[in-house]
């Protein structure tokens, strides 16, 4: 999550006031392990929130509040895709819930599945081509023609290379 044009380990994400483990050794959270269905409410505390929460909240912090009760079944699911007609995405859910021991107690859980079909590269006419970066006047396209297809040596719009890219000067 980045709030601030800050990368997303400068945001601090909490689950009912504590902190949410990172989904990767970088420190970034994946908010979509919280099912939206079991969302009461999404807190976002801005300006300062280093000043309290320390160093881990430079951006701000987001804090994700659950339902305390849920009774019932709630089924949801979707299905999209590009307007191209590719890329399709499937999801489906169920939230099941209910309370005990008079109202003293409560259980709820979440179940789902999503699927995204892959676009690649090629099916866009805009990056078809993988282009790389040669510097000024190699004759290539775009700013003092310093980009050439690079990639596979067929290519069906440019030229093969099948030069060695340059080293670091």
């Amino acid at each position: 999550m980045q709030l601030r044009g800050l990368d997303a380990t400068s945001t601090l994400v909490l689950l009912h006031g504590r902190r949410i483990m990172p989904a990767n050794g970088n420190g970034v959270v994946d908010v979509n392990v919280i099912p939206a269905s079991l969302v009461e409410s999404v807190e976002v505390v801005s300006g300062g929130a280093s000043s309290v929460y320390g160093s881990d909240a430079i951006a701000d912090v987001v804090n994700f509040r659950l339902k305390d009760k849920f009774n019932g079944v709630q089924f949801d699911g979707g299905w999209g895709q590009t307007d191209r007609g590719n890329g399709s995405e499937y999801s489906a859910g169920v939230t099941v819930g209910l309370s005990f021991a008079g109202g003293r107690g409560a259980a709820y859980g979440y179940v789902g599945y999503s699927e995204r079909e892959a676009v690649l590269q090629s099916e866009r006419r805009f990056s078809a081509v993988t282009l790389r970066y040669f510097g000024s006047g190699a004759g290539g396209v775009g700013p003092d023609g310093a980009f050439l297809p690079g990639g596979s040596g067929f290519i069906p719009e440019g030229r093969p290379w099948f030069a060695p890219l340059p080293g670091p000067s």
